[in-house]
């Protein structure tokens, strides 16, 4: 299976950013913020690794760019991960990727069970 880039946002860091480097998150299509919830800790990183150098080229960013996958790319406790990118300019980098089968680029096919009945328990106002 293959999946495509949809669409990329691009944004300038403020002057007031701790980062120094770019940071690119990648999401799938349609997701709902419950999806998002419950998937963010099992994103198929090696799956969103092959349209990086896509991604790149999009953004117009250097030539030579390298990415690592970080779980704790956005903030310290994980719930935002995505690629640190090599090159030194301050952006952040939306990339919003579709498949033929959607599950494929929401989870690597873990389940956290804990996260799904929060999910469940906040979408019914029970906690």
């Amino acid at each position: 299976m293959s999946i495509k880039i949809v669409t990329i946002r691009k944004i300038r860091y403020d002057s007031r950013c701790p980062y120094k480097k770019t940071r690119m998150y990648v999401r799938p299509e349609k997701e709902s913020f419950w999806e998002n919830f419950v998937n963010r800790r099992s994103r198929p990183s090696k799956l969103y690794r092959t349209i990086l150098p896509e991604a790149i080229r999009q953004a117009e960013l250097p030539e030579g760019t390298k990415a690592m996958w970080s779980q704790k790319a956005g903030c310290s406790c994980g719930c935002c991960p995505g690629f640190v990118l090599t090159c030194e300019q301050p952006y952040e980098v939306y990339v919003t990727v579709s498949s033929d089968d959607p599950e494929e680029v929401k989870n690597d096919g873990t389940i956290d069970m804990d996260r799904v009945a929060l999910a469940v328990a906040l979408q019914e106002g029970m906690a």
